[in-house]
């Protein structure tokens, strides 16, 4: 059973809203298992993956995406990260043999 933070009632394990006052019972974007202190740290480890991207230090951003997926292989933001990292450096070799 899982109680509504809210209003205190017993509601079924499985149950997202509480059944007495509608209250969100689970938290639909955090992955289950991480404190809110992993959370911020997740986040603000990605945002710098981006950061380095962005600058076009691209091993950088490619070190921190392959940690964020070594602690969860299904990170959706972290594998967007890996593939845009995949583009840019697509486009940089084509750039390069284009310029010889």
């Amino acid at each position: 059973m899982n109680t509504c933070q809210k209003c205190k009632a017993e509601n079924p394990d499985g149950d997202n809203y509480c059944g007495q006052c509608g209250f969100q019972l689970t938290n639909f974007g955090a992955p289950v298992g991480l404190t809110q202190h992993e959370l911020k740290a997740k986040d603000i480890r990605l945002n710098l993956g981006i950061v380095y991207l962005k600058m076009g230090k691209l091993e950088q951003a490619m070190q921190i995406a392959e940690d964020l997926l070594e602690q969860d292989s299904n990170d959706a933001q972290a594998i967007e990260l890996q593939k845009d990292i995949g583009k840019l450096q697509e486009s940089l070799s084509v750039e390069k043999v284009s310029n010889e």
